[in-house]
């Protein structure tokens, strides 16, 4: 299973921020990051996730989009700078902690999934995430 290290971009409008999040100090490990989250639906393909730059991870399934914190449950590590992207889900880099691909807990000393958000999609195709909004880590938004 290939790994790969996230890429720090920009991507989708964050109506309110997560509170709440230590950031995490570089700790030389390199460049790291989440790929870009697309600010518009035509620039988020089916099987992505990416960073929005904002502590969101952004993802798109064959359900739609979904959205949530990019911030590990173990020690607040920023996983869209210290996390690494396999086609099996994230590891957090700081203390080995593992979420599925929907950031779903899969091994410690994580002791919780990652909160998810409300996405939404304007007429336009231009994407937002409501970070003050928690939904469940099922629901999605319908792409046309």
């Amino acid at each position: 299973m290939k790994r790969r290290h996230f890429l720090s971009m920009v991507g989708a409008t964050v109506a309110a921020g997560v509170t709440g999040c230590a950031s995490s100090a570089d700790d030389g490990g390199g460049s790291g990051g989440i790929p870009a989250a697309g600010t518009n639906v035509r620039d988020v393909p089916v099987g992505s996730l990416g960073s929005t730059g904002s502590r969101i991870l952004l993802g798109r399934d064959a359900g739609g989009l979904y959205a949530m914190t990019s911030v590990c449950t173990h020690n607040q590590c920023d996983l869209s700078v210290y996390g690494t992207l396999s086609d099996s889900g994230i590891s957090c880099r700081c203390h080995g902690s593992g979420y599925s691909r929907n950031g779903d807990r899969v091994k410690g000393p994580a002791i919780a999934s990652l909160k998810h958000f409300k996405v939404d999609v304007a007429a336009d195709g231009t994407i937002s995430i409501d970070a003050s909004t928690v939904v469940d880590a099922t629901v999605r938004t319908a792409v046309a």
